[in-house]
């Protein structure tokens, strides 16, 4: 998938001020087709880049991998699909050191996605995705928020909601 969003806290006082990211998410789903009900789990690795200059956000820089673990529940027609994920186990990791030379990872909340799938064949599709998190344990002195929206390629090997 691509996509894009924002981050940061929304105050440019603070040292995470909003700023445009892009992010690369890769992610696979192991579940169970029940009838038209696919259930399962939920991995997804996000490369995240900044797109906004540091120089517009007091000099800093969110770059970073973002992981997540989740629960997903998704109404599955055979063509489209409409799910949600909801993904208690967050973590971000910058990829540029601090200044002291050191790397920082961080703890999110509770955080969420919401799918919208379509099959164009058997096996092949696209997925539409909106995902947020904030981290409590942060990336600043205030929470840090993570909102993107994503498009990408989707490859499937459920049974189109026949059982």
């Amino acid at each position: 998938m691509f996509g894009s969003g924002k981050m940061g806290n929304g105050d440019l006082n603070h040292l995470a001020p909003d700023r445009t990211m892009e992010y690369f998410p890769i992610a696979a789903f192991v579940g169970y087709n029940f009838k038209k009900l696919r259930l399962g789990l939920n991995y997804e690795y996000v490369v995240v880049n900044q797109a906004t200059s540091p120089s517009e956000v007091n000099f800093t820089n969110l770059t970073g991998k973002e992981s997540n673990v989740g629960l997903r529940v998704e109404y599955f027609t055979g063509k489209y699909g409409a799910g949600v994920i909801l993904k208690p186990s967050n973590s971000y990791t910058l990829t540029k050191t601090t200044g002291n030379g050191n790397s920082s990872s961080y703890k999110g909340k509770l955080g969420y996605g919401v799918q919208f799938t379509a099959q164009m064949r058997k096996e092949i599709g696209v997925v539409f995705d909106y995902s947020s998190v904030t981290y409590d344990e942060s990336l600043s002195d205030a929470d840090v928020t993570m909102n993107r929206f994503s498009i990408g390629l989707m490859l499937s090997n459920f049974s189109g909601g026949r059982n």
